[in-house]
Order: C-alpha cells, then sequence, then structure tokens
C-alpha cells in the first residue's frame, strides 16, 4: 500500500467535543475512545492545547435510527435499527494557521437488535458505534490525503 503519509505535526489537542445531535452521551465516549485510537496509533502524540501541532475540532451532527428488519407476525414492529451517528471534523495547523481538514463528515453505521427492548439495545450499541467513529476520525486524521505538503525549509548553508 505503499508509506504513510508525511504528516505536517507530530502533537495535537482535540478539544471537547460538542454534540449538536440527539445521540445522549455520546461525546464524552467518543472523546475516550479517540484519544485511545490516536495513542494506540502512535504517530502523533496528544498534548496540551499551548503545546499542539493540531487542534482538532469534532461536532456531532446527527444521529439517526432506522429500521433495518420488522417482526414477522407485525411488520409496524422494529427487530433491528441501523444507528447511525454523523461528526464534522475541523483539523488546524496551530504553528501556520493552515486548515488541513475542514469541516469534513465522518460517519459510522451499526446494527442494533432489539432482543432486550429497544432502549437497551440502543445503550449497548453505542460503544461500539463511537468506536467505529473514532477509529474513522483518526484514520482520516492522519491519512495526510487531502492536506497540504508540509512547505519544504529553506537551506541557508552556502
Amino acid at each position: 500500500m505503499g508509506a504513510p503519509a508525511t504528516l505536517s505535526f507530530q502533537s495535537i489537542y482535540i478539544e471537547p467535543i460538542r454534540n449538536e445531535s440527539y445521540a445522549p452521551q455520546a461525546q464524552a465516549l467518543l472523546a475516550d475512545q479517540l484519544a485511545t485510537a490516536f495513542i494506540e496509533d502512535g504517530r502523533v502524540r496528544i498534548t496540551s492545547q499551548k503545546k499542539a501541532d493540531a487542534l482538532l475540532e469534532i461536532t456531532l451532527k446527527d444521529f439517526e435510527k432506522n429500521v433495518s428488519a420488522t417482526e414477522e407476525s407485525d411488520t409496524l414492529v422494529g427487530r433491528s435499527f441501523n444507528i447511525t451517528l454523523v461528526a464534522q471534523c475541523t483539523l488546524i495547523n496551530t504553528k501556520t494557521g493552515d486548515i488541513l481538514l475542514r469541516e469534513v463528515p465522518i460517519s459510522s453505521t451499526i446494527d442494533a437488535f432489539v432482543d432486550t427492548g429497544f432502549q437497551q439495545s440502543e445503550y449497548q450499541a453505542m460503544p461500539v458505534l463511537t468506536r467505529d467513529l473514532a477509529k474513522k476520525i483518526r484514520d482520516r486524521v492522519l491519512s495526510g490525503w487531502d492536506m497540504p505538503a508540509p512547505k519544504a525549509q529553506a537551506n541557508t548553508a552556502s
């Protein structure tokens, strides 16, 4: 697959996640799982805002639940649901002010099966959903594919 992209930053600060969706308490789960995803990857370190080379802003924008299967005997009763959580991400190089990612939507969808009741199923599905979303955000931030190339250092030796 080739060599990993060269990043223009070595440290990152993740701002507190804003939740404009109806996903209950998703920002706390996502924040914890996002930090874990970056730490496990190891290419950048998470640091304070003052020391960070990059700043990651995340807003949870949408939370949808759609029936994916119904009860055989009553088609108005859902047996499983697709649950989708959409985040909008902005990544800023704090040293140059360059916006590396601007309001990029990233989403994750999972199935929740309603064997123990919808509320319980949703509660159990939420950590799985946010973990998958955290990995997708980390991968997008660290991919480097759609970011400006780092500026070359001028050679001052004569």
